[in-house]
């Protein structure tokens, strides 16, 4: 599922390979520059394609539209 295209700012065209995922410390994360933040219909739409890749399950429509919101609703929570 291609993601939904954006060009402010320009981005080269990118993709993301949920076989390769690492994780990153929380204080590198916090000590880095933000560039730039994921609009809201980017982040439903990577939210769908992980959840389809880790679980290899289609979404029911509503289901999804239920799980983006609550999965943006907890990215956008500050973390204690």
């Amino acid at each position: 599922m291609p993601l939904p295209e954006n060009d402010a700012p320009y981005l080269p065209e990118s993709y993301v390979d949920f076989s390769r995922l690492t994780s990153i410390a929380p204080d590198v994360v916090a000590s880095a520059r933000r560039i730039l933040s994921p609009s809201e219909e980017l982040l439903s739409a990577l939210y769908t394609a992980m959840t389809v890749y880790f679980t290899r399950l289609e979404l029911v429509p509503d289901v999804q539209q239920q799980a983006v919101e609550e999965a943006v609703r907890e990215a956008n929570t500050p973390q204690s």
